[in-house]
């Protein structure tokens, strides 16, 4: 019998053209066998492009547009990385919207890659420290957060992790993470 420790849990990722493909896809399969029900949320609306390597990846469909996403409805958010995927989303203010919303309600967030700039839109998010790429440190770090030296950091309800170092290491923490959440974690106003 699999071991489905997320059974019943609905987790939203933010993902929009560009977002890095083994993030998106690798966590797909590891939340899938979790038994995690999977919504996508994007900024564009019909179906997106990853990223892969040097070029354009898979299309996935997207099941939410941003401009209706509620925190209340989902149990978690997953941000994977991509550059691109990462400045589209940066370009509306339903992101900070979302982050502010997810760090009230206190909802596991895992972060990879790029995707910590995400973070770094909410004002509820000011001084969490997250593993980030070199790429990105100096703008969170401007924008209010810290960064880990680590490959892979948990702060408050956000792990998150550097997009270099171990995905499958990442991957297996963040189920960890989502199924055992630490308690108290909404930020006070």
């Amino acid at each position: 019998m699999q071991d489905t420790p997320l059974k019943g849990k609905k987790v939203a990722i933010l993902a929009a053209n560009g977002v890095q493909e083994n993030h998106l896809t690798d966590s797909q399969k590891k939340l899938l066998s979790a038994g995690a029900t999977i919504v996508m949320v994007g900024v564009e609306s019909g179906v997106i492009t990853s990223w892969q390597g040097k070029g354009w990846g898979h299309h996935f469909a997207i099941d939410t547009p941003i401009s209706t996403f509620l925190a209340s409805d989902h149990d978690m958010l997953l941000i994977p990385g991509g550059e691109r995927s990462t400045d589209t989303f940066l370009k509306t203010p339903h992101t900070a919207r979302i982050i502010d919303s997810v760090m009230a309600w206190g909802l596991p967030m895992a972060i990879l890659g790029e995707g910590a700039q995400m973070l770094a839109t909410s004002t509820r998010a000011k001084g969490c420290v997250v593993a980030a790429p070199d790429s990105i440190r100096e703008k969170i770090v401007e924008a209010g957060l810290e960064c880990s030296e680590d490959a892979i950091h948990e702060d408050r309800n956000v792990l998150s992790f550097d997009g270099v170092g171990n995905l499958d290491e990442f991957l297996d923490r963040m189920i960890t993470f989502f199924a055992n959440p630490p308690a108290s974690l909404a930020v006070a106003e």
